[in-house]
């Protein structure tokens, strides 16, 4: 079964967010070389083959025979491990 969808994930875009505001606030104050080295960790090279799309995303929404109403949506990060579920049923009134 593939993924119903891939996405940036957000985790994953804080912890590069904290890195860029960290890297920030050393500028100037560093060596240029360890500020261009760290600068290349937090970015990676544009043709470089990183791919930033590593949540993957499966739901699935639907009604079966006996009228009950499910839903539910799991996601899982590639690159940080990130994890989460939901599911929800209730049944329609019939």
């Amino acid at each position: 079964m593939g993924a119903n969808n891939w996405r940036e994930c957000p985790k994953c875009l804080k912890v590069q967010k904290n890195a860029v505001d960290e890297l920030k606030a050393l500028y100037g104050k560093i060596p240029r070389e360890d500020y261009e080295k760290r600068l290349s960790e937090v970015y990676p090279s544009p043709d470089s083959d990183y791919d930033y799309s590593s949540l993957r995303e499966d739901w699935s929404l639907g009604v079966d025979e006996q009228g009950k109403f499910s839903v539910s949506y799991h996601c899982s990060c590639e690159e940080c491990g990130l994890k989460f579920s939901f599911k929800h049923t209730e049944q329609l009134p019939l």
